[in-house]
């Protein structure tokens, strides 16, 4: 899947280069994406899905 910060103009991927979120104070949706990213790979590794998180 690809991350929201990628195709946003507020990015700052020389600033950010290695990092998840590409801005100072990421959107709501790029932090949605990476809570889904980790919930996915919590079931990939059988952890089951934590709807509380």
């Amino acid at each position: 899947m690809n991350k929201p910060c990628e195709h946003c103009d507020k990015s700052d991927h020389k600033k950010y280069g290695s990092d998840y979120f590409k801005c100072e104070k990421p959107c709501e949706r790029a932090k949605m994406c990476k809570r889904n990213d980790e919930k996915f790979l919590k079931m990939l590794r059988g952890g089951g899905v934590d709807e509380r998180s």
